[in-house]
């Protein structure tokens, strides 16, 4: 870690954002419940609606035969691929100046473009999002469109927002930063 001074706003910044997930301890384990593991969480704005108020099995079955799972199929948001072409088509961009700026083998690129079932792994899909250049927003979109998040209990993740929020999409600074902070790179 020879070039942490190098970093000093990204390490501020991940002091402040990094919640690691708590191990869990013998403390954790409460008498009170026949000495089952019991973990008291904090509440949350996106609560569950209350058991009570939520519908019974048979209403949730006779929901779904009445065509409600259809009408949510058909209003289903476009997947990763289509709306990374979009992104693309939209920043008036040539697909080479994408995977080049992401660097991404081309042919990765094209099985992304010609294979609608193709699922691109985490890594690619940032690359991908710091080649478009795209706001954190978006970014964050995207990658939950492909089926991923950046986490604030993943030192990767926040420092990879870092670099997002921050519009540095310079992938070589953000592998470096990855590799002086002791977490997986993007890519070797």
């Amino acid at each position: 870690m020879e070039n942490m001074g190098k970093w000093t706003l990204l390490d501020e910044y991940i002091e402040k954002n990094f919640k690691p997930i708590r191990k869990r301890t013998p403390d954790d384990i409460s008498p009170r419940r026949g000495g089952k593991l019991f973990v008291a969480r904090k509440a949350t704005p996106f609560q569950m609606e209350p058991i009570t108020s939520r519908k019974k099995p048979k209403e949730e079955m006779a929901m779904l035969r009445d065509g409600a799972l259809e009408d949510r199929l058909n209003q289903m948001d476009d997947t990763f691929q289509e709306k990374l072409f979009e992104l693309i088509d939209k920043k008036n961009l040539k697909d080479s100046d994408v995977y080049q700026k992401a660097n991404i083998d081309k042919r990765l690129f094209s099985k992304i473009r010609s294979d609608s079932e193709y699922h691109p792994s985490k890594a690619t899909v940032i690359l991908l999002c710091l080649g478009l250049e795209l706001e954190i927003d978006t970014a964050l979109d995207l990658i939950a469109r492909a089926g991923y998040s950046l986490s604030f209990s993943t030192k990767s993740d926040v420092i990879i927002r870092y670099f997002i929020e921050n519009k540095k999409y310079d992938v070589i600074e953000i592998n470096q930063a990855l590799y002086d902070h002791d977490v997986n790179v993007l890519f070797k």
